[in-house]
């Protein structure tokens, strides 16, 4: 029984370290400026940036493009958005215009950066209907086996036509070298989506990469109580609802470790609130770079009315972890080093993007979209 406290201490101990360095190395940021002449100031230092960054000078809300340099020279110390930024990020509300995100721009540069792997490895967690896990598996696999629009209509067939809550928003890239060999993970807790994942992905024949799960993704292993809701349901999660059926609660590192993933590519995390305490459960995999490229949602809705954002993108910053909302114009809006409390005083339902900077060329791609991005809102 003394194993969470244990667990808890040690990870507050291990935040406040984290926050001393971070803030530390926050109190070496003196000056940033990119001049007219392709170089780039900072702290007293002159540094060549790339020309396009030069040329783009000021994107669209008027905010430096101070950390896209070629892929290789990226800036390693992390600047901080001045007052100035926030209030012309936040004008914007990026987060009303999140629900639904055009990710194509981002994940097409983290296609072509992993284009040379062999074999890739994908987990989304809350797999729901499946429709943007089979989207997924298409771009990852390049297998036109996983096809979408074929996944959708045999869906229907089988159980009729059910709710989607972002029409259209899947993207469906064009596919670019051979196929390759895909371990897909789809996991999903609700006994009724779970059905109908396995029925519709069992008459198509996607079972032999597609390895489903029904199980409830959080902090910590066991047992919990989940709603049972209608077939296609989306807006149910644990501590919600009602008709509660017991189900197996899985850490992400512990799935990671007992299936032997190595690395994994893309991670969608769609827990209709207990997302904070999902990425928590898979810290040993996020801190080892085990995991490539993360999405999940924000909002207010059961844990997330109790959980803290902003701790969420410094942790996930010191651990190497640059963090983004992603927008439905298909723009994505700093996050890490930009935090605003506004952000908790005007939820709804949002999107956040993180990379790691590991990933040099994604990142690039990702930090310049959002130096120059425009904002739709909501009409």
């Amino acid at each position: 029984m003394l194993v969470l406290p244990c667990m808890v201490s040690l990870y507050v101990c291990c935040y406040i370290a984290l926050l001393s360095v971070r803030d530390k190395e926050a109190t070496n940021i003196t000056s940033r400026k990119i001049s007219g002449d392709n170089t780039l100031s900072f702290n007293g230092t002159t540094r060549p940036v790339s020309s396009a960054s030069a040329r783009a000078g000021v994107d669209a809300l008027h905010l430096p493009r101070l950390l896209y340099e070629d892929e290789g020279k990226i800036v390693k110390t992390r600047p901080r958005c001045t007052a100035h930024e926030l209030v012309l990020i936040t004008q914007q509300k990026p987060h009303t215009s999140s629900n639904c995100p055009n990710n194509d721009a981002w994940m097409t540069a983290l296609l072509e950066e992993t284009a040379d792997l062999s074999s890739v490895t994908i987990i989304s967690v809350g797999c729901n209907k499946g429709d943007d896990f089979v989207s997924q598996m298409r771009d990852w696999s390049r297998n036109p086996m996983f096809s979408p629009s074929t996944y959708t209509s045999t869906q229907q067939r089988l159980f009729g036509r059910l709710n989607r809550a972002c029409k259209g928003a899947a993207q469906t890239r064009h596919m670019t070298g051979k196929s390759r060999e895909i371990r897909g993970f789809c996991i999903e807790p609700m006994p009724s989506n779970y059905k109908l994942l396995t029925q519709t992905m069992s008459a198509l024949n996607y079972t032999e990469s597609v390895t489903l799960m029904q199980n409830a993704i959080s902090s910590t292993n066991g047992m919990t109580q989940f709603p049972n809701a209608a077939a296609g349901t989306e807006s149910s999660g644990i501590g919600m609802g009602s008709n509660h059926v017991d189900v197996v609660m899985s850490t992400l590192d512990s799935i990671i470790e007992s299936r032997k993933i190595h690395d994994v590519e893309f991670l969608s995390i769609d827990t209709e609130g207990n997302d904070m305490r999902a990425i928590i459960g898979c810290v040993r995999s996020l801190y080892t770079k085990k995991i490539r490229y993360f999405e999940f949602e924000y909002h207010n809705v059961a844990r997330w009315a109790f959980s803290d954002l902003q701790d969420l993108i410094d942790i996930l910053d010191q651990m190497d972890f640059a963090c983004y909302w992603a927008l439905n114009s298909g723009g994505l809006c700093r996050l890490t080093g930009c935090w605003h409390d506004m952000y908790y005083k005007q939820r709804t339902w949002s999107n956040v993007a993180c990379i790691n900077r590991a990933s040099k060329h994604t990142y690039a791609r990702m930090q310049e979209i959002s130096s120059r991005v425009r904002v739709e809102l909501p009409k």
